[in-house]
């Protein structure tokens, strides 16, 4: 009817002309070309607006149907689907896609160990125990993590050289790391070759020149070495990383400490011990039968004797009141061994005894100041105020006297 108001489209928040001519925009929704749509991360669903899937940056029609993805995730749209890309895998905790080990080229997980298939174009197959990519047969992984070719006559090795093969190519066999051909060599067979002695690195196995293992450098056989490569140390014929206990490192070389040392150290020219067998006691850095308790000049603590400190001549323990007697020149005083007697003390062989009678500071015959409430007297006595001393006898001043001399 003429001039009747028609409600806008549900869509609207407002409208102009038609009911779907929008000019406003309700929650949710933006207005785009005159009409209201979702926002970004929301689609339309029965006229209102449904939030997005996480996986998805926009989607239609259902939450799961991705039209675009979120790339802070790492993913890519596949179809409808947000999926992680190729050497990456969706941490579930974070939901965003992380990488794969190197090794990989899918992956469930971000060890080494969560491989689904490997990449063949860079020699790896997938170990379907294990779950890593391990290099093809007839490849090792080099320091740098590449898959490289084996050299001939190895058919499989562990490393770059022909002392490091782990199977041979036909014609050879292998002796310990080294494939050798068949052919009965005079002295020693050595990496295909005839020759007439072992080279230093290598030990005869049989007519066989073995490479010598365990990091030793020189050896007589697998386990008995004579010498160790850099950076181990020469223990008992092994080569080992760090020197076990009653042992010390003497330039590379395991030597042992001193009968009754756990352990030791080599400092400048001197061996010193670090801690002791049961039974011996670490003094000055050497491990002693005895610690001398009796003498009380020595305090044993933690298997260790330590001499009196303090200028403790002898002591009950370490700390500064432990001294029982001081050395020469010191005080003792309350445990302690002091330059000189504390104020109201004087010595007496070394030790401080309080000054006598009301005295504050003394010498060894008479007071020199009296402590407060008492006076000194000619004579170096010390007495109350409205007494004084007559011929070794106290007697009360006269009333009218505060203080008085006879």
């Amino acid at each position: 009817m003429l001039g009747a108001c028609t409600s806008c489209s549900v869509s609207c928040s407002t409208c102009l002309g038609s009911a779907t001519n929008c000019t406003s925009c309700s929650n949710l929704t933006i207005l785009s070309n005159n009409q209201c749509v979702c926002l970004p991360g929301y689609f339309l669903n029965a006229n209102t607006c449904d939030l997005c899937d996480s996986s998805c940056l926009t989607c239609v029609s259902t939450a799961t149907f991705c039209t675009g993805c979120n790339l802070l995730q790492g993913k890519v749209l596949n179809g409808s689907s947000c999926i992680c890309q190729t050497n990456t895998f969706l941490n579930t905790s974070t939901l965003i896609c992380q990488n794969c080990s190197f090794r990989c080229l899918t992956c469930s997980g971000a060890s080494q160990n969560s491989c689904l298939s490997c990449d063949a174009s860079i020699y790896r197959l997938i170990n379907p125990t294990s779950f890593t990519c391990d290099c093809m047969p007839g490849y090792f992984e080099n320091t740098s993590f590449i898959c490289q070719l084996c050299v001939s006559p190895c058919l499989t090795c562990n490393g770059a050289s022909t002392l490091n093969c782990t199977s041979c190519i036909s014609g050879y066999i292998l002796i310990g790391s080294s494939c050798v051909t068949t052919t009965i060599c005079p002295q020693y067979s050595y990496d295909g070759f005839c020759v007439d002695s072992c080279p230093s690195t290598t030990y005869p196995l049989g007519n066989t020149c073995v490479l010598c293992t365990n990091n030793c450098s020189l050896c007589l056989s697998a386990t008995y070495c004579l010498a160790c490569k850099n950076g181990f140390i020469f223990y008992n014929n092994t080569c080992i990383s760090i020197c076990p206990n009653s042992t010390y490192n003497a330039s590379n070389i395991c030597v042992s400490c001193p009968s009754s040392c756990v352990k030791c150290v080599h400092l400048g020219n001197e061996l010193v011990c670090l801690s002791c067998l049961n039974g011996y006691y670490l003094l000055n850095n050497v491990c002693s039968s005895q610690c001398e308790l009796q003498s009380q000049k020595f305090v044993l603590v933690n298997q260790i004797c330590i001499p009196c400190l303090y200028n403790c001549l002898t002591c009950s323990n370490i700390s500064s009141n432990g001294c029982l007697t001081c050395s020469s020149s010191y005080y003792f005083y309350q445990g302690m061994c002091l330059n000189n007697c504390p104020q109201g003390y004087i010595s007496n062989n070394s030790i401080c005894v309080p000054c006598f009678g009301n005295c504050s500071i003394c010498d060894t015959l008479t007071c020199q100041k009296c402590t407060t409430g008492f006076y000194l007297t000619k004579d170096g006595g010390c007495f109350p105020n409205g007494y004084f001393s007559s011929a070794g006898v106290v007697k009360k001043c006269h009333v009218n006297c505060l203080s008085c001399t006879d």
